[in-house]
């Protein structure tokens, strides 16, 4: 399937609500209390800013990665308090709007790497990326990977304010900051042509 898939945003208060539960098995420096008023209404506000981008990151995702797209629709969860993840997309609100626009671009990317259709190539990528980048863990390998797309996307959409903004969102992660090190250091483009164009 080539298609462009859509991002719909949905509060689910039952999926917000074991998500109260589940988060406890995190050590969160301060903790959400929204309302779900207040996360209807951000939900809301995330629909209304993913407007600018909703057409063009899909896109530019699979030009610069060569993967395909098989879902037409993905639904992100606005949930209380959560860490980010792709499958089900799931984020918790950012006072930061624009963050909250990286933090989804970056999930997104995750998800692209996952196709079903995109699944096995991306493992191979990963393998080949492991024998360079043999001192360092998956985690910050996966991210080498990704950060360059994010680069990448980030260039193309002349938003190179946002690159200074995810560098600094994740200077207290050790693994994404030394992932972010490497990117910068060798430079998106020159790892997405080593990488990705077989």
């Amino acid at each position: 399937m080539n298609s462009m898939p859509k991002i719909k945003f949905r509060y689910s208060w039952i999926y917000s609500a074991n998500w109260e539960k589940w988060s406890g098995v995190y050590d969160f420096k301060t903790k959400n209390h929204y309302s779900d008023d207040d996360l209807i209404l951000y939900t809301e506000k995330a629909e209304q800013e993913w407007i600018k981008f909703g057409e063009v990151v899909p896109k530019k995702l699979m030009e610069i990665t060569g993967f395909m797209w098989n879902e037409r629709e993905i639904i992100c969860y606005i949930v209380n308090q959560c860490i980010a993840f792709s499958d089900p997309l799931t984020i918790s609100p950012k006072k930061d709007i624009d963050m909250f626009v990286n933090i989804l671009i970056h999930e997104l990317i995750h998800r692209i790497f996952t196709q079903d259709d995109n699944r096995e190539r991306m493992q191979k990528i990963i393998e080949k990326a492991k024998i360079k980048y043999h001192e360092e863990f998956r985690k910050t390998i996966v991210h080498v990977l990704l950060f360059a797309v994010f680069e990448r996307l980030m260039k193309d959409l002349n938003q190179l304010q946002r690159i200074e903004a995810d560098i600094k969102f994740n200077e207290n992660n050790a693994e994404y900051k030394k992932s972010w090190d490497i990117v910068l250091s060798e430079g998106g483009d020159k790892i997405i042509d080593e990488f990705f164009r077989d």
